[in-house]
């Protein structure tokens, strides 16, 4: 084998390890270091009911997420319970919403916090 050749070979298998390193690092650099979660309500329901006829639209889920950067920048804009449940009914079609659970996720990753607001419950629409 010539010089070039092994030279080439060596260049090859460099190349071939920092490439290795880099996905690795990256992979290791984005991870989850942990999640947390907590439970802030179960309702049963998310208005005063007004009359106690109403029709079943269907049971619904919706989340929405913040993101800080090192834990501290904001990237996007803060969570807003009352908001999230809005357009949880919002997204059915209905006026309300009951048996109502809501839980608030943080996962915390290397560059940053991710928070999640989960609503969940079954959208009603009242009978006038």
């Amino acid at each position: 084998m010539s010089n070039h050749t092994k030279i080439n070979l060596s260049k090859n298998y460099i190349k071939h390890i920092f490439g290795i390193m880099l996905i690795l690092s990256l992979v290791l650099f984005s991870a989850c270091l942990g999640m947390r979660t907590h439970v802030k309500g179960i309702e049963p329901s998310a208005r005063p009911l007004n009359t106690g006829k109403y029709e079943i639209i269907e049971p619904a889920e919706f989340a929405v997420s913040s993101f800080k950067l090192f834990w501290i920048f904001p990237v996007t804009p803060d969570l807003k319970i009352h908001e999230t449940i809005e357009e949880a009914v919002n997204n059915k079609g209905g006026d309300n919403l009951i048996e109502m659970q809501v839980w608030h996720e943080r996962q915390y990753w290397i560059v940053g916090t991710v928070d999640i607001i989960h609503v969940k419950g079954i959208v009603i629409r009242t009978a006038d």
